[in-house]
């Protein structure tokens, strides 16, 4: 049932963006809140659904059915009651001891299926856990949906990592298996690890593996990108399949710092792109598959055999939080490739006062010996240098600073209420993939932008307009966004 809702939320929100509606719409049947916030008091019943588009849902009474959020948080505090189901689709849901949700509670993602490889970057459940809390999986079997140029359709079931739930004491078992449609490929990541230590957790695991993968997810995440290429004929990623095993070992130290030693061994495989349909967007294509290098470009294919040693800092309660990977190839290792990769990247998020913010991404790398193409760096469009290309530069080394200045008030003038959507943040982006950049710094190694944004207060959906500086064709570019950029 909650998954039809999901589409419902998702397909109503892309109508809300299109068009203004009246800040509360209520019939006999249901209440729905377009935009902004809802509370549902404690003398109120409502005999209904209840709808909120990109506010919170507060609920101190009743509502006899479901409840489902889009873009904002679900509060069921002290006394409320939800007679049916309660779903919070890009928002988290929090229920209090004496509240009541007598269906089903969601926290969803619909098209979230578990194709990045966790070498390359920390879950965001580790920058996001906050002080003092426990540790928390769900321990269900999920369906992982999603959409993109080389699988087509995929559709699948995973199982959570779960510290609480596994097959035997501290030891779990976790991974997904799925089917890619339009390519006809059967894909899998199954993972048993063992525990020990309920603070300072020491891991160890084995993992076997059958992938559609990409390196491409610190630039958009499955979920916005599936919705991209399904309605809009645009696939930000490129591709490889990647089949191995691997093992690794990690140590938690507190909530703030975790370090991990991974070896893998994999055949790296090329495709080209298996399906050009999209709901809309007919006339054009996607783009082929690291098209980036040139029209029927493929992977340097073959087997390697690699050492990758990461780590996640987090500081000043997770608003300073700081990454690094070495992946080390070949050598005594053996296999087809010979390279070392380095990847280090700090981000920021800070409130400067009541009305105004600064965030900031630095991310760098390099690398040694011969890097193979689906290693490459890559830069422009969405999320690294917004005024130009997607892609438009590569290389084996890479610098890249994002900053953003928002600008925010929580008192706006009432009778301009649809200025309670929006935060505005000016931006600018500066990188470059050029070998020079760590050797010798020139100004005139590095790309620049410069843009504006409007986003909801909590920094979900936005629309972004940036304008490179140099004088290069098409300066402007419009992109609109459900993922906050870095």
């Amino acid at each position: 049932m909650f998954h039809k809702k999901l589409i419902f939320v998702i397909i109503s929100s892309f109508i809300i963006a299109a068009a203004f509606a009246d800040e509360d719409k209520i019939s006999s049947k249901d209440r729905v809140k377009y935009i902004g916030d809802l509370t549902i008091e404690a003398d109120e019943v409502v005999n209904g659904d209840v709808v909120v588009m990109q506010g919170d849902l507060i609920v101190i009474g009743t509502i006899n059915g479901d409840a489902v959020v889009s873009f904002g948080d679900a509060f069921v505090d002290s006394g409320g009651v939800i007679n049916g189901d309660l779903v919070a689709w890009r928002g988290k849901i929090s229920i209090d001891e004496h509240g009541i949700v007598a269906g089903e509670v969601v926290e969803s993602r619909l098209f979230d299926i578990s194709l990045d490889d966790p070498s390359f970057r920390m879950k965001d459940e580790f920058y996001e856990e906050k002080e003092g809390e426990e540790k928390e999986y769900e321990a269900d079997t999920d369906v992982r949906l999603g959409y993109n140029k080389v699988d087509g359709f995929f559709l699948g079931l995973t199982i959570p990592k779960s510290l609480s739930h596994g097959i035997l004491p501290k030891i779990t078992f976790h991974g997904f298996g799925g089917y890619g449609f339009s390519n006809d490929r059967w894909q899998y990541n199954a993972e048993v690890d063992k525990w020990f230590f309920e603070d300072n957790i020491l891991e160890f695991g084995v993992e076997s593996h059958k992938l559609t993968d990409t390196d491409d997810n610190w630039i958009i995440q499955n979920e916005e990108n599936s919705l991209a290429a399904f309605f809009l004929h645009e696939d930000f990623r490129d591709y490889f399949y990647r089949t191995g095993f691997g093992a690794h070992i990690s140590q938690d130290i507190g909530s703030f710092l975790k370090l991990k030693v991974k070896y893998l061994v994999d055949d790296y495989d090329g495709t080209g792109n298996n399906t050009n349909w999209a709901l809309f967007g007919g006339s054009i294509d996607f783009k082929p598959n690291f098209g980036f290098m040139g029209e029927g470009t493929v992977i340097d294919e073959g087997m390697m055999r690699s050492v990758i040693a990461s780590g996640a800092l987090k500081l000043f309660r997770g608003d300073l939080l700081l990454t690094g990977t070495a992946e080390k190839a070949g050598g005594d290792l053996q296999g087809d490739f010979k390279f070392i990769r380095y990847i280090f990247e700090a981000r920021g998020y800070f409130n400067l006062g009541s009305h105004e913010g600064l965030d900031f991404r630095l991310k760098l790398g390099s690398s040694e010996d011969d890097l193979p193409l689906q290693k490459y760096f890559t830069l422009g469009g969405i999320s690294t240098l917004r005024g130009f290309s997607h892609k438009e530069f590569n290389g084996k080394q890479m610098a890249l600073l994002n900053l953003e200045y928002r600008l925010f008030s929580e008192e706006r003038p009432s009778h301009l209420w649809f200025l309670k959507l929006f935060q505005v943040a000016l931006f600018t982006d500066i990188g470059s993939t050029r070998l020079e950049i760590f050797d010798d710094f020139d100004l005139d190694y590095y790309e620049t932008d410069v843009g504006i944004a409007f986003m909801t207060k909590s920094g979900d959906a936005r629309l972004n307009i940036a304008r490179r500086t140099d004088t290069g064709e098409d300066p402007w570019v419009v992109t609109f966004r459900i993922e906050h950029p870095f």
